[in-house]
């Protein structure tokens, strides 16, 4: 502006207006590019907050899904261990109602004295070694 000052007084009315006019608009586009930087840097940040929240959100979520895959997988193998288990003390349980039946006891007896349904002697009867193939268990 000072060097419009200088000018005004070689000029006409006419030139000092469009001299005042290009400085003036000179001005406001250094103030609109000034603003226009500072809008697109607030745009710019308020766009990696609104990113970083959002992959904050997608990690927590991932870190939960991961959480429930390993709950899954552990609880699925704890599981498949007791199924073994399982399997192993029918086995025993059933060779102890194999030594009954080969003492002579009937079904309705056993299922009285192990406090079992008279079903549950039968399909542990069923899980027995067969007494043809020798096998015996001892408990």
């Amino acid at each position: 502006m000072i060097f419009v000052h200088f000018k005004i007084g070689l000029l006409s009315g006419f030139e000092m207006f469009d001299l005042l006019m290009t400085e003036v608009f000179q001005m406001s586009m250094v103030t609109e590019k000034a603003t226009k930087g500072a809008s697109a840097k607030e745009a710019r940040d308020r766009a990696r907050l609104n990113r970083v929240r959002l992959d904050q959100a997608r990690e927590e979520r991932d870190q939960a899904i991961e959480t429930a895959a390993a709950d899954f997988f552990q609880f699925a193998a704890e599981a498949e261990a007791l199924r073994a288990a399982l399997t192993d003390n029918e086995a025993r349980m059933s060779g102890a109602v194999a030594r009954l039946r080969s003492l002579g006891e009937k079904d309705g007896w056993i299922a009285e004295l192990l406090e079992v349904e008279p079903r549950e002697v039968t399909r542990l009867g069923k899980l027995a070694p067969s007494r043809d193939s020798g096998a015996t268990q001892q408990d």
